[in-house]
């Protein structure tokens, strides 16, 4: 048959708050509406607050995407969420491993927790298996671990089932950037006082990319080291260094099944005021149907 497109979006969506701390929800509406994925990963999905209780259901009922799961792994109320136009099933949430331990104010010690959620679902002829997490914002010890946590949760599927994990990874990958705006980076860290920035594809980039996960953003739009589009995905506006840390994985068994193949990915920077992050948006065809 002839091949179809699935359309995943990541994005980071802050809370649901602008950047005067307003909500969001139309806007990312609005966004979704106007890029029509079959399915979305979101990070920062709050729902603490009487004005985005319902926000998932807001989004669903404005879309095609039908379908949604939550794992708010803080409080019940905070974390990361899944639409789809496709039924979702065999839903997943747990924990993950590692994390920075930080002081409160009180001067006890809280480890900044992080979660995963896995679902099935089919689409486009295809059975897959979608994942959304978000990873650690300070250490890339800590983001290893959870790359650890997550490869052991995401095992290979006998029946050749694809994968597609997505997230906020803030993850650098040193050759995503040059060596003056790495230098920017490193220039930054060091005015927080923070430690240098580590080149992830060394450490929690590489140990997804061992277990089979292809960057799909940059497959398509990385070309003998340069980029064919912006690659930054947040902080676009600030007068910070640039950042590519939102990703779209995706694993396939190597078996000779229909599978689905990135044809096309861009970040999409006509929605700066809504978030501190774009959404990436990658487009797959069929292949092998």
């Amino acid at each position: 048959g002839g091949w179809m497109v699935v359309r995943v979006l990541q994005w980071n969506v802050r809370r649901f708050r602008d950047a005067n701390g307003a909500n969001s929800t139309a806007q990312v509406l609005a966004t979704l509406r106007r890029l029509q994925p079959s399915i979305v990963a979101l990070n920062e999905v709050e729902l603490a607050d009487p004005d985005s209780k319902s926000v998932l259901s807001q989004l669903s009922t404005g879309t095609r995407l039908r379908h949604h799961e939550f794992w708010g792994h803080v409080r019940g109320v905070y974390g990361n969420a899944l639409l789809s136009s496709s039924p979702l099933s065999c839903v997943k949430r747990l924990k993950l491993d590692g994390g920075t331990t930080i002081e409160t104010r009180s001067g006890s010690a809280h480890r900044i927790v992080r979660g995963l959620l896995v679902c099935e679902t089919r689409i486009a002829g295809l059975s897959l298996r979608v994942a959304v997490t978000h990873l650690d914002h300070i250490s890339d010890t800590q983001r290893a671990a959870q790359a650890y946590h997550l490869v052991r949760e995401l095992p290979l599927l006998g029946d050749g089932r694809q994968t597609v994990l997505l997230g906020d990874l803030n993850a650098l990958s040193k050759s995503d950037y040059r060596n003056s705006e790495w230098r920017e980076h490193e220039r930054y860290n060091e005015m927080r006082g923070w430690l240098p920035p580590l080149d992830a594809s060394e450490g929690s980039l590489a140990i997804l990319r061992d277990a089979g996960f292809t960057d799909c953003f940059k497959a398509v739009n990385q070309h003998q080291g340069k980029w064919k589009r912006p690659p930054w995905t947040a902080h676009i506006t600030s007068d910070g260094p640039r950042y590519r840390i939102d990703y779209v994985l995706s694993r396939t068994s190597g078996q000779p099944w229909p599978k689905l193949v990135a044809k096309a990915a861009h970040v999409d920077d006509n929605c700066l005021d809504i978030s501190d992050h774009c959404p990436v948006v990658v487009d797959f065809v069929t292949v092998g149907s």
